[in-house]
C-alpha cells in the first residue's frame, strides 16, 4: 500500500490491489477463525462451571438432607454363654 501512494500511476497498480485484496481476505478470515475459536472456548468453559456449580449445589443439598447418627457412649455388653465342647 505505501508503494502505490509513492507511485499511484504504477502500471503494476491492478495487479498489486488484487494480491493486496487476496491478503486481506486471508487475515480476515484467520481472524474470523480465532475469533469463533475463542467464542467455543468461551462457551464450553462456561458449560463446565454451570456443571460444576450443579454438581457442588447437589452436594451441599444433598449433605443438609441426611442425619449424623451416632452409636452413643452406652457399654458393650458382652453375653456370658457358657459352651460345653464335646469331642
Amino acid at each position: 500500500q505505501t508503494y502505490l501512494v509513492f507511485v499511484p500511476d504504477t502500471p503494476k497498480r491492478a495487479k498489486i490491489e488484487e494480491i493486496l485484496g487476496l491478503l486481506q481476505a486471508e487475515i480476515d478470515a484467520e481472524e474470523t477463525r480465532r475469533l469463533t475459536e475463542e467464542a467455543r472456548r468461551l462457551e464450553e468453559e462456561e458449560k463446565q462451571r454451570k456443571l460444576l456449580e450443579s454438581v457442588l449445589s447437589s452436594l451441599d443439598s444433598a449433605s443438609t438432607d441426611t442425619k449424623n447418627l451416632s452409636a452413643g457412649t452406652e457399654d458393650v455388653e458382652t453375653p456370658e454363654i457358657e459352651l460345653d465342647i464335646v469331642e
